[in-house]
């Protein structure tokens, strides 16, 4: 027996399976080596504005999203929706955390004088008293930081035009940044750590994505 026209709809509409089974979202899935990207999150977006200001202008990410986003094909559904990043490390990832801004100036880092900054290391709070009035870059203030707290690697690193303080540390080390002058002016306080990855093949990083988010 012939099957309805409007059934066939349905059942390829739901990714075969209608609702005994959940629908799969039809996104693409790209994968990167971007270490602006955390290793274990899946980000999403449904326009290639919000990729490029992620990720940068100029980034390949970008570009892909730009090309996703315009194409329009003569489907029912004629527009992408939405494009997914997922990571995957090519040639190993140290554990870190990232600022999530630079706090504007060196100025405004000078400005808070002679300031504690407090971190927790394996669930131990360490606080030290740093100077930032005399520092003249930020070169300097991730210098400072590095010498006041052991086990963590401080730099500063510019990416398409913006800034951010990196702390690294070995893996295993769990690190966290609590509230303070210093911490909440660079975005520090509430950032998530990146426990990093050693490297990993294509297979495992897939693998590895549709354990996070297998939609």
């Amino acid at each position: 027996m012939a099957i309805d026209q409007r059934r066939y709809v349905d059942i390829t509409s739901g990714v075969i399976g209608g609702t005994a089974v959940p629908l799969q979202k039809l996104d693409l899935r790209v994968f990167t080596d971007n270490d602006r990207l955390p290793t274990n999150q899946i980000l999403e977006f449904t326009n290639d504005k919000d990729v490029a200001d992620f990720f940068g202008e100029s980034s390949t990410e970008s570009r892909i999203a730009a090309a996703y986003f315009s194409y329009v094909s003569p489907a029912p559904v004629s527009r992408p929706r939405g494009i997914q990043f997922a990571s995957h490390i090519t040639s190993g990832r140290q554990p870190s955390v990232r600022s999530s801004n630079n706090g504007g100036t060196i100025e405004a880092i000078n400005a808070l004088g002679e300031s504690e900054v407090s971190i927790t290391i394996n669930g131990e709070t360490k606080t030290e008293e740093i100077d930032f009035s005399g520092l003249t870059s930020f070169a300097d203030v991730a210098s400072a930081l590095s010498a006041a707290f052991s086990g963590l690697n401080f730099s500063y690193e510019v990416a398409e035009g913006d800034g951010y303080f990196i702390a690294t540390m070995g893996f295993g080390v769990q690190v966290s940044f609590n509230q303070g002058d210093f911490n909440d002016l660079v975005g520090f306080t509430g950032a998530q750590q990146d426990m990093g990855l050693m490297s990993e093949t294509m297979v495992e990083a897939f693998n590895r994505s549709i354990d996070a988010n297998d939609s």
